[in-house]
C-alpha cells in the first residue's frame, strides 16, 4: 500500500492483530504487509452461505450505490478471473 496511507492507519491496523510483518519499500513509497490467515468460519459466508435471498439483497444494496452486481461462473463452473 502507499506509505502515506499506511502511516495514517497504522494504529488501527496494528490493533487488529492481523499484521504479521511490515516491509517498508522506501524507494517506492510503499509498505508491504503480511497478514494473518483467518479461520474458515470467518469466510464461510463467502464460499457457501449465498442464498438467492442474500444475492438479491446484495444486488439491491450495490444498485443503490450506483453499482451493478454481475454474476459470473456458477456452482458447476467457477469463476477464477
Amino acid at each position: 500500500m502507499h506509505d502515506s496511507w499506511g502511516k495514517e492507519n497504522e494504529t488501527r491496523l496494528e490493533r487488529t492483530g492481523m499484521i504479521i510483518s511490515k516491509d517498508h519499500q522506501y524507494n517506492f513509497g510503499t509498505v508491504q504487509l503480511t497478514l494473518a490467515t483467518l479461520p474458515y468460519k470467518v469466510f464461510k459466508l463467502h464460499y457457501s452461505g449465498w442464498t438467492k435471498k442474500l444475492n438479491e439483497k446484495v444486488k439491491e444494496d450495490v444498485r443503490v450505490m450506483g453499482w451493478e452486481a454481475e454474476e459470473v461462473g456458477s456452482a458447476e463452473i467457477g469463476y477464477f478471473g
